[in-house]
């Protein structure tokens, strides 16, 4: 069968090739045709091996040792490329293999940022099983947060691990079952493979070979070269220019087998090197810089061969190499039996695999999840649970132990179903006719004149309010059948609301009994309401707000422990106040903090697009075309061109569908209503338009957040913060108020 590797089998190093080229000759020894695919772009690779010019401080200090290292990463470039020459090649676009295989390496390791790439994940692929996939160190509690690697790993036909650390990972965070198997390296005999490496400095001199990244501190290259000059041996490295070595062997991967054989010893600080070491008989010492390679040592019963940094020493390293020399007949037959178990373990996956159809569990991508929770209302088992993953993002994780695998979730989602979307029958601008009640909104207050109305036909409404939940604050989505109940959802909100799994099950069951039903939310929240009921009801009328995207609740959780510090917080506002975007704090009646927008790193984030869920940014909703019956925001159209006079915030009500027109002119004494061409609305909305384009550092903020989980830290890594104090210092500070004077006047040629 046709079958494709994914790993990195393009690194820099030696054990990435090798243990890829040893996997490919064990799957073309039992009869199949093996692929491998990149997994990162060729500009990529290539800076692994070389710079074309000098980034950091002390590269420009020191061009002479730049420009060596240079030559020595592109010499180094090519003895790598044509040894892959070996491997098929094929991008995974054109791939349409029998058979997927992960593995092996780190490829679960989610602390290397280019292992959390989907495809080392099997995501977008089937079949798939892993061999001697490793997360090394990363840590369990850790990849909790990552649902979609996590469910990738539970559709694997077979999950074949390389350590202990791994298994436990697949059977406590997973649900899966796992076998250990050996290194690929370990798969094919040594000598069956390889060719013969030239070197005269080899010839000339008996030599020690150090294999190691740039890991030995001071003290143990120290040890090494007093121990060499004490045994009037040579210091060779391989692979990496160390400086500090006699002399550095340029061998390809293909080549290092035979470059260990010809070294007196050899001192390594990776895993591969010890295995190398191993397979080859070599009269070695191996830093433990994992604990793979401590228990790769205890397995074969030569744990007296590991040496820490901190024991480094001239008599350590004497008493290890001068000493007596591993049992190595011992270790082969334990090495066969390895192997030729191994060989079953993947023989049999292979063969299990082609049969074997498993339900996948992810519900829809990470990246396109609107977290609007269809999938868990609509669940007949309540097999969905929200979890909260790395990027602090709500997140559906179907439990596998109570799931039937129906795939009612999948049908469901509107990421996987799109609902339809309407083209605007009508637009209007328009403020509630009573000032006070009007000032106690955001904008124009039409939201709650409808939320009045339906309330008053004896219906009910459904929408977004702050409430304290496990002694945090959060915005979630309710139900109101009171005016009193329904002043709640007054005002705008700027993080997502959680639907949970109830929500849209009591709207069915209200609109069952015959009461007109309000629902107001995000666009993806009535999609997915959509979604959920399968119909349209007469009785049923949705309003989804103009939306920019949405933060994560648990943004606005954690900056709101940090600005009210040991107060316990109430309630939240934006936009309400003698003064618009003024984010005000409270603890019960008490303003607790009150900052401008500009000035506060959370609402900036916000305002700049910056910290939105991923889905914001190609949000299908964010177009002329809208999903509901009518939609509503903010418009800030020129006052001066209204027929009628309308005092304060002003709201723009699109509408969308018949039954949309229908309420609002049923609320028409209540308010002030005046049609506008929908053209001038798009133009001063661009989430008519398209959705929000992500702002500066995005990325940035991600990834620090990802490492800290802290986002203040977050915030403040970005452009944001440089912001925030130019702001202040223009705004607070006379020095600031001078310059702002000056350039308004050179701007506008007068003072305003």
């Amino acid at each position: 069968m046709d079958i494709t590797v994914i790993t990195p089998y393009d690194s820099s190093n030696y054990g990435a090739y090798l243990q890829a080229y040893c996997l490919k000759n064990e799957l073309e020894a039992q009869g199949h045709k093996v692929y491998h695919t990149p997994t990162r772009s060729a500009e990529f690779v290539k800076a692994i091996y070389y710079k074309d010019k000098p980034i950091r401080k002390k590269e420009k200090l020191f061009p002479l040792t730049f420009k060596k290292n240079q030559k020595f990463g592109q010499r180094k470039y090519e003895m790598f490329k044509k040894d892959i020459e070996v491997f098929n090649i094929r991008e995974m676009s054109d791939c349409k293999s029998d058979l997927y295989v992960l593995g092996s390496d780190e490829i679960w390791n989610i602390n290397q940022q280019s292992f959390r790439n989907p495809i080392f994940w099997g995501i977008g692929m089937e079949p798939v099983i892993s061999y001697a996939a490793s997360i090394g160190s990363a840590d369990k509690e850790m990849l909790k947060k990552y649902p979609e690697q996590i469910n990738a790993v539970r559709k694997l036909s077979s999950a074949l691990v390389r350590d202990i650390k791994t298994k436990e990972f697949l059977k406590e965070v997973c649900g899966v079952e796992s076998q250990i198997v050996c290194d690929p390296t370990m798969l094919v005999p040594v000598e069956s493979y390889g060719r013969e490496f030239k070197d005269e400095y080899l010839e000339k001199n008996d030599c020690i070979l150090v294999y190691a990244y740039n890991t030995l501190n001071k003290d143990c290259i120290d040890a090494i070269r007093s121990y060499a000059k004490k045994n009037r041996l040579k210091v060779v490295g391989c692979c990496f220019n160390h400086s500090w070595c006699d002399h550095i062997c340029e061998c390809s991967p293909l080549e290092f087998s035979s470059l260990i054989r010809q070294c007196k010893a050899v001192i390594t600080a990776t895993f591969h090197g010890s295995i190398f070491s191993i397979l080859n008989h070599a009269n070695f010492i191996s830093v433990p810089y994992s604990p793979k390679t401590s228990q790769l040592l205890t397995q074969f019963g030569i744990e007296n061969r590991l040496l820490g940094t901190k024991d480094f020493s001239v008599e350590r390293i004497s008493s290890i190499l001068d000493g007596e020399m591993p049992g190595y007949d011992d270790i082969e037959k334990k090495i066969s039996d390895i192997r030729e178990k191994s060989k079953g373990i993947l023989k049999s996956a292979i063969e299990f695999a082609v049969n074997d159809k498993k339900f996948d569990y992810q519900i829809c991508p990470s990246d396109s999840c609107s977290a609007c929770f269809a999938c868990m209302n609509k669940c007949p088992k309540n097999a969905i649970e929200c979890t909260v993953d790395i990027y602090g993002r709500t997140m559906p994780m179907i439990n596998p132990e109570l799931c039937v695998q129906c795939g009612m979730c999948k049908k469901v989602c509107p990421a996987n179903n799109p609902v339809d979307l309407n083209e605007p029958i009508k637009c209007y601008a328009s403020i509630r006719k009573d000032e006070e009640e009007h000032k106690k909104s955001a904008s124009g207050g039409i939201g709650a004149v409808l939320s009045e109305r339906i309330i008053s036909q004896g219906g009910v409404v459904y929408g977004a309010a702050f409430e304290r939940e496990n002694d945090k604050l959060i915005l979630k989505h309710s139900k109101a059948e009171t005016l009193e109940q329904a002043e709640k959802f007054r005002g705008s909100k700027y993080v997502q609301s959680f639907i949970g799994g109830d929500i849209y099950r009591d709207v069915l069951k209200e609109l069952k009994t015959g009461r007109n039903v309000l629902f107001t939310g995000t666009p993806c929240h009535i999609g997915a309401l959509q979604n959920f009921l399968g119909k349209d009801y007469d009785n049923l009328y949705t309003v989804d707000l103009i939306c920019h995207g949405v933060p994560p609740m648990q943004y606005l959780t954690e900056h709101l422990e940090k600005v009210a510090g040991d107060k316990k917080v109430t309630d939240v506002t934006f936009r309400i106040g003698p003064r618009d975007f003024v984010l005000y704090v409270k603890s019960g009646d008490e303003t607790v903090f009150k900052i401008f927008r500009d000035s506060d790193t959370y609402y900036k984030s916000f305002i700049r697009g910056q910290d939105f869920r991923e889905n914001c940014y190609s949000c299908r909703y964010s177009a002329p075309e809208r999903c509901s019956d009518i939609s509503i925001g903010d418009y800030w159209l020129d006052k001066t061109t209204l027929e009628h006079p309308m005092d304060g915030k002003i709201t723009v009500v699109v509408v969308n569908t018949d039954k949309g027109e229908d309420i609002i002119q049923q609320i028409r004494d209540d308010i002030i209503l005046e049609e506008r061409d929908y053209e001038e609305a798009k133009s001063l909305n661009d989430q008519l338009n398209k959705p929000s384009i992500k702002y500066k550092d995005r990325d940035l903020l991600l990834e620090t957040y990802r490492k800290t989980q802290k986002i203040e830290e977050a915030i403040n890594s970005t452009v944001i913060k440089k912001e925030i104090e130019t702001y202040n210092f223009l705004n607070t500070t006379l020095p600031g108020r001078v310059i702002r004077k000056i350039i308004y006047i050179k701007e506008n040629g007068k003072w305003k």
